[in-house]
């Protein structure tokens, strides 16, 4: 009995022991939102990583412990940039970003095939400062190269009306300072501003100049003659190039652009630029310009209805001036009165005027018969 009684108290014992144990070292990482943790042995990182949900860690927290890390996607909206174009303009640009701390992920090229592996990305994230260090390199990133191409006379618009319309190419010189040489290269011994302004993507093809201006006959001009010195192959590979640029560019400004920057341990989803626009004194010139335009539109609109009026009553035989009077009067810009004028006459005023009057008709129905 005593033998029995022994046995089932070491079993207990040892039950408890191995409950404590396990209850002691389970751990649930938080699924919402989304969390990984990265698992710790005597305080040190470990390249293993744990998914949300229960996991275990044995003799928490001495032996083994956890970090955790928050990998839900991150918006971030760049304070607007100001810039200056080579024609000294102020502008400011609203950038905003969205990106995701990732752990490891594969990149394929259009073939499926493996371009670039990222491992351990969420160790990086974490030496690089986490969620609040990569807002800082981001910013720094983005803030130093668009001053670069705003003030670029090569590369960036040479007047603030240009920079206005030059998103997609700002986006692009983004793109390539972020991502790097993962980002696929166009080989070309001109700007790629120029191959991406004149590629019409519809189409998959470069198109002729369209706006007459300086920079676009000169821009035309040295894409021409750089095409006209290359082989068909050449030329093809120079289209898919951009072709493929001006796609990734499209898919980044949607949000599913999937650039892996593994010196950050992320994955950059979307980067957009909303409306560029001007500062100052220059915003207050240009709203003018713009108020001023749109009122001359409109004249021109009222003026083209009001010829148009004028023709049809004319061709009632109506003369130019009646057309206009009539105009005029249906629309109360001028008012036609009518006055009566009552007063006393004498009768040897009224005799005198009846006999004047009687001979102005005789001689009127004289002339007409």
């Amino acid at each position: 009995m005593t033998y029995y009684f022994l046995v089932a108290a070491i079993c207990s014992l040892l039950f408890a022991i191995f409950g404590a144990f396990v209850l002691q070292g389970l751990r649930k990482i938080p699924a919402n939102p989304p969390h990984k943790a990265i698992v710790t042995r005597f305080g040190k990182r470990t390249a293993e990583v744990k998914d949300e949900g229960w996991n275990f860690f044995p003799f928490y927290p001495y032996w083994h412990g956890y970090i955790l890390v928050n990998v839900t996607k991150v918006n971030h909206d760049l304070p607007p940039q100001l810039v200056r174009t080579p024609d000294m303009a102020e502008l400011e640009i609203p950038i905003s970003l969205t990106w995701t701390p990732i752990n490891n992920a594969v990149a394929k090229d259009e073939n499926g095939q493996v371009v670039f592996e990222l491992k351990d990305g969420l160790t990086n994230f974490l030496n690089a400062g986490g969620e609040k260090g990569v807002k800082e390199i981001l910013d720094d990133i983005v803030r130093e190269r668009l001053r670069e191409w705003a003030m670029s006379d090569t590369e960036g618009p040479l007047t603030w009306i240009e920079a206005l319309n030059a998103r997609e190419d700002a986006i692009n010189v983004l793109m390539k300072s972020i991502v790097g040489e993962r980002l696929e290269a166009i080989e070309a011994d001109i700007p790629t501003s120029i191959l991406l302004r004149f590629y019409h993507l519809p189409s998959k093809t470069f198109r002729k100049k369209t706006i007459q201006e300086e920079r676009d006959e000169k821009d035309w001009a040295m894409l021409d003659n750089y095409r006209r010195r290359l082989g068909q192959e050449e030329e093809e590979t120079l289209r898919r190039q951009t072709e493929r640029r001006k796609i990734a560019i499209a898919k980044m400004r949607q949000g599913n652009g999937g650039q892996l920057l593994p010196q950050l341990g992320i994955r950059l989803d979307r980067l957009n630029i909303d409306e560029i626009k001007p500062r100052g004194e220059l915003a207050k010139a240009a709203e003018k310009k713009v108020t001023e335009q749109r009122e001359m539109e409109g004249d021109k609109v009222k003026i083209g209805n009001l010829i148009a009026r004028i023709k049809e009553l004319v061709a009632l035989d109506f003369s130019r001036e009646q057309a206009l009077e009539i105009i005029q009067t249906s629309k109360g810009q001028v008012k036609k009165e009518i006055s009566e004028f009552k007063g006393n006459l004498s009768q040897e005023t009224r005799e005198m005027i009846e006999r004047v009057g009687s001979s102005i008709i005789d001689k009127i129905l004289a002339k007409t018969a």
